[in-house]
C-alpha cells in the first residue's frame, strides 16, 4: 500500500502519527510525506534522521500560505508525478491545503482528513465552508476528540456523521 501524508514535516503530531500508526502496519510499501510549508530546511535534525531511518520519502514544493493559487497547483503537480496513492491523509486544513486536497481526490483510493481542534477553532466561517467541501469528497474525517466530532456533527447538521471518527 502507498500512503501520501500532507502535513508539516516538523510537527510532532505528524511524526507521532507515522511512528505510532503507519509504521506499525504490515502492508505499507511506501510512505510519502509532502511538507506543505515550502522548502525543507537544510541540516539533519531529529526529524530528518527519523524519516531517513524509516525510509519515508520527503517531498516539498512551494509554501501554501498567502493568497497564491499558483503554489497550490505547483504542489499538486509535484505530488501527482508520484502517481496513485492508496491513501492520502491531510493533516492541515487551512485554505490552500484544503484546495490541494480537493485536487488530490483523483490521485487517491481513500482520502482522509485529520481535523485537529485548532483547524476548527481558528477557522473563519468561510474556511469552515471550504473544509466542508473537502469533507464532501473525503472518505473519512478523523478528529482528535469526541467533543470536536460532536461540534462538527452539529455545525453541519449531521451531513458528515458517517464519515466522522474520533481517536
Amino acid at each position: 500500500m502507498r500512503i501520501l501524508l500532507v502535513g508539516d514535516a516538523y510537527s510532532i503530531h505528524v511524526v507521532n502519527f507515522i511512528r505510532y500508526t503507519l509504521l506499525k502496519m504490515d502492508n505499507i510499501k511506501e510512505i510519502v510525506l509532502f511538507h506543505f510549508r515550502g522548502e525543507l530546511p537544510n541540516g539533519v535534525g531529529e526529524y530528518e534522521r527519523f524519516y531517513e531511518e524509516n525510509n519515508i520519502i520527503l517531498l516539498s514544493g512551494k509554501g501554501v500560505f498567502g493568497n497564491n493559487l499558483e503554489n497550490v497547483i505547483y504542489n499538486y503537480n509535484v505530488i501527482s508525478k508520484m502517481g496513485f496513492f492508496d491513501i492520502c491523509h491531510l493533516h492541515f486544513l487551512e485554505y490552500y491545503p484544503v484546495l490541494m486536497g480537493k485536487l488530490l481526490r483523483n490521485n487517491c483510493g481513500t482520502l482522509i482528513m485529520n481535523y485537529w481542534g485548532s483547524d476548527w477553532f481558528r477557522a473563519s466561517n468561510d474556511l469552515r465552508e471550504l473544509q466542508a467541501e473537502l469533507m464532501r469528497v473525503a472518505d473519512y474525517v478523523v478528529t482528535d476528540s469526541l467533543q470536536l466530532a460532536e461540534q462538527l456533527e452539529e455545525q453541519f447538521e449531521g451531513e458528515f456523521n458517517s464519515k466522522i471518527n474520533y481517536k
